[in-house]
């Protein structure tokens, strides 16, 4: 740590906010401390999670990632798009055209309605932080001059560590203890940790999940680099996730001019829609008028199903039914029973996904391109079992029940690519595994996230929110089931931001 990190004002202590995690979220936290208007001086200090590297023999046992990439947009792949038109993607709500001015200011070829490259909004963010930055470390230089703070904040301070663990200290302060053994004392604290690796389902042994057979984690670099595109390929999910690996496997298999050999399995077998090739504002006046009257998993489908023939039969389209209930979705979830919330996501989370999540036109064309040719077969079907089934090119049978069959079947492939999508389930993060351990947080009776007040505040064992600590992120589907997108989570950062500044004087700047 330098000598000037936590360098002290004279006419006032400087107040530490640390977040935790540096993608999407976190960076826009750090943007937003940046730019705020305040009567106090912070340090910013961004933490991000060091990568492990693939090849631990020579002795490299970690790298050091790009801000602003989490893993949504760390993907270099040109096959990866954004699954939301660009026109919708700025990272400020009140300056909608933000992300579309970056991508022409980089000569990109872009209009509302395009769906780009992922790697864009990685640079986009990343850009976007640069500049808060700048302007920050300008305005603190002139205020050490001036010695007028109130609306200058210090530079942004970046470090790539693990926190493994948060500890209390005095005057509601709190001491952050890195794997490396370092410490850190911070104010205020903010969870900004993203989307977690996919879960191993529960046919994938221990062995299995070891074995070079199978795949995690298809964005770890180079996963998909590793794969035989020649022989028989099960992707286990058939969501979005799911597209963007055919996607890459299709690209490749064409260079090798070779056919592939996909089974894309899961319990119901479907599809994400596709957006409207068109970018198209949704009227403000078709949600189900009687959404809210019964809370029951039941009576949201049968109200949705009905507007959305409803305005069908008009000449509309049933996207417009799903977006214009955006604003009031935590609402609905929020009142729903424990036991309705269960039912919605036994029968209806599927379909609410299927269509909710909707695919870029490109890549869909490039599915069902696949589909066509007979490179994909898709199925209804819950996998029974797996055996390995030796020799001198090791293979894989899965048994497997169709849907609405009476007779399992088998397949035999030589690679299993779990496609299934980010888990929330905080057992796959360490810290909050800590965290919840120790009382700080607690998870919700779900396992969708973590309970968090509504000023962002985390809960903790006892039903307590009364410290500085922050969780903004998809975690907060816990608590409004759709947190996941950036039209969504822009607005919850934003929020959490102010509740942070509220405490210290401060104010959003536009």
């Amino acid at each position: 740590m330098s000598p000037n990190f936590l360098a002290q004002n004279n006419s006032a202590p400087r107040i530490t906010i640390a977040i935790i995690g540096a993608g999407f979220c976190g960076t826009m936290v750090a943007t937003h401390l940046l730019r705020a208007k305040l009567g106090a001086a912070i340090d910013v200090v961004l933490i991000n999670r060091p990568h492990q590297a693939d090849d631990k023999a020579d002795g490299n046992t970690a790298q050091t990632p790009m801000l602003a990439r989490g893993l949504a947009y760390g993907t270099n792949s040109a096959a990866h798009l954004l699954n939301v038109p660009a026109a919708r993607m700025s990272a400020f709500e009140d300056k909608p055209t933000d992300f579309l001015d970056f991508l022409h200011a980089n000569q990109v070829a872009a209009d509302g309605a395009s769906f780009v490259a992922r790697h864009w909004y990685g640079a986009y963010l990343q850009f976007t932080l640069d500049q808060a930055h700048a302007k920050a470390s300008a305005a603190s230089e002139a205020s050490a001059a001036s010695e007028a703070r109130a609306e200058a904040n210090s530079p942004l301070h970046v470090r790539h560590q693990t926190v493994a663990s948060i500890h209390a200290i005095n005057d509601n302060r709190y001491q952050l203890e890195f794997s490396d053994g370092e410490a850190l004392g911070v104010d205020y604290v903010v969870l900004a940790l993203g989307n977690f690796l996919p879960s191993n389902p529960h046919f994938v042994d221990p062995a299995l999940a070891k074995s070079p057979h199978y795949i995690r984690d298809p964005w770890q670099a180079g996963a998909l680099d590793k794969v035989d595109v020649k022989k028989p390929i099960l992707l286990i999910g058939t969501g979005l996730t799911m597209f963007d690996v055919v996607g890459s496997l299709k690209a490749r298999a064409d260079t090798a001019n070779v056919a592939l050999q996909i089974h894309a399995l899961s319990r119901r077998g479907l599809w994400p829609q596709p957006h409207r090739p068109q970018l198209s504002a949704a009227p403000h006046d078709v949600a189900p008028p009687d959404i809210a009257t019964i809370p029951s998993a039941r009576a949201y489908l049968r109200s949705v199903r009905a507007q959305i023939k409803n305005i069908v039969s008009r000449g509309g389209d049933w996207r417009d039914v799903l977006a214009s209930m955006r604003p009031i979705t935590p609402m609905l979830w929020r009142q729903l029973p424990l036991l309705e919330k269960r039912r919605f996501i036994r029968h209806v989370k599927p379909y609410w996904e299927s269509h909710r999540h909707r695919a870029a036109p490109e890549i869909l064309k490039v599915v069902k391109g696949c589909a066509e040719r007979g490179e994909i077969v898709s199925n209804a079907t819950r996998i029974l079992d797996i055996q390995v089934l030796t020799g001198a090119a090791p293979m894989l049978e899965i048994t497997h029940q169709p849907r609405n069959q009476l007779s399992p079947q088998n397949m035999t492939v030589a690679t299993i690519i779990n496609c299934t999508g980010p888990s929330s389930d905080i057992s796959a993060e360490p810290l909050l595994c800590h965290l919840a351990e120790s009382g700080m947080i607690r998870q919700d009776a779900l396992k969708l996230g973590i309970e968090v007040a509504a000023d962002y505040r985390v809960i903790n064992a006892g039903g307590d929110c009364n410290h500085p600590i922050y969780y903004v992120g998809p975690l907060l589907k816990a608590r409004d089931w759709e947190a996941t997108a950036v039209p969504e989570l822009r607005l919850h950062v934003e929020a959490c931001v102010k509740a942070c500044l509220a405490g210290i004087g401060g104010t959003i700047g536009k």
